[in-house]
């Protein structure tokens, strides 16, 4: 009798000791998280250099905490600028990239948006991506993949941040990197840029290698997948999904200057999607946007993917969509001069010769 009250007694003692251990771990770990803030949520870093990845997440503190009156955004087409060019040949002030791997219209629209909350913004320049707006968005609203409850303002679900122990793994890495304000700095403008990493792969091989690669598991897909692709990049799913972000954004933002261009893919990116059957649709998507923006005196569009001497220099490129960062400057020489800039009463004319080239450029073997 008297064990089994001893068994009790120990039984009731080790349930509340597991509940305070609990209770304060989780307690330490807001706290933690809080305080550190990896990512920059609440407050810019002030006691330790943070690390410059994960840009979903890290994009969401950047935007809140550091003034910036110029967005540069768009996917990895846009990451290899530089925002002291930007700010030197555009004649903008404080530029900041908020780029995004793979973005969707949606995750661009929730950026760009939140952007707008936090600061004041007088220029915003979008490399315009059709791999964009294709497809449904909602795999992108999932928040392993985008954390979208960062970019709202119910702080009741920050939670997720806040209780999270992969945050506090960067929370407790972060603290080891002691405070650097000029590394920070220096670090942003050129933040997330790769383009030295691959110096060696931007060459004609790697490209048609890429190509090929592609090309064969497209191939070797059935009938439906092959289907699929053609739906994603219809003309009214990239419509809608146009019309739904970024036309939406530009409707409401009357007195920004929006700089918005299409980059410049290597031929053989089109040269692939001759071969996936979306080609004609991507061309009617491209004359869409151009009538849509075409009312708003505050948008210069503008179409690099005409510059044939550019795309089909395959050495420009480390595979079909990728080009190298001299290609990110001379875009911006581009702008300067107003270059490339879309008409749209001739621009039908354009788009049809363009079509021409990708399906007389040769396809490699």
């Amino acid at each position: 009798m008297i064990y089994k009250k001893i068994i009790k007694l120990n039984y009731k003692k080790f349930t509340l000791l597991s509940f305070f251990i609990s209770y304060f771990f989780i307690l330490g770990t807001v706290i933690i998280n809080y305080i550190v803030d990896p990512f920059q949520i609440y407050r810019a870093a002030s006691f330790y250099t943070f690390k410059m990845d994960e840009q979903r997440y890290l994009n969401a503190g950047l935007l809140k905490s550091y003034p910036f009156n110029t967005i540069i955004t768009g996917s990895s087409m846009v990451e290899n600028f530089n925002t002291p060019e930007i700010e030197k040949i555009l004649q903008v002030q404080n530029a900041s990239k908020l780029p995004i791997q793979g973005a969707s219209g949606f995750e661009l629209y929730t950026t760009i948006n939140r952007a707008l909350k936090y600061q004041d913004i007088k220029t915003i320049f979008l490399g315009l991506d059709i791999y964009s707006f294709s497809n449904d968005t909602a795999y992108y609203k999932i928040p392993s993949i985008f954390p979208e409850y960062l970019y709202d303002d119910n702080i009741f679900n920050d939670l997720r941040y806040l209780l999270n122990y992969k945050i506090l793994k960067k929370s407790l890495q972060a603290i080891k990197s002691p405070y650097n304000k000029t590394a920070i700095t220096k670090k942003l403008e050129t933040i997330y840029s790769w383009g030295e990493l691959f110096k060696g792969l931007f060459n004609k091989e790697e490209t048609q290698k890429h190509f090929i690669k592609e090309l064969n598991k497209y191939n070797l897909k059935s009938t439906l997948e092959k289907e699929k692709i053609q739906s994603a990049f219809s003309i009214s799913i990239l419509k809608k999904n146009f019309d739904t972000y970024l036309q939406t954004i530009v409707i409401n933002n009357p007195s920004i200057k929006f700089y918005i261009f299409f980059p410049p893919y290597s031929s053989l990116a089109f040269k692939l999607m001759q071969k996936q059957n979306t080609l004609n649709d991507v061309i009617l998507f491209k004359k869409y946007i151009s009538e849509q923006l075409k009312p708003y005196k505050n948008v210069h569009l503008y179409d690099f993917q005409l510059a044939s001497d550019i795309t089909q220099n395959l050495d420009n490129y480390k595979d079909i969509t990728h080009y190298n960062q001299e290609i990110n400057y001379w875009l911006l020489l581009q702008i300067q001069n107003d270059l490339y800039r879309i008409n749209p009463d001739f621009y039908d004319e354009q788009l049809k010769a363009f079509q021409q080239e990708i399906i007389c450029f040769p396809t490699p073997i």
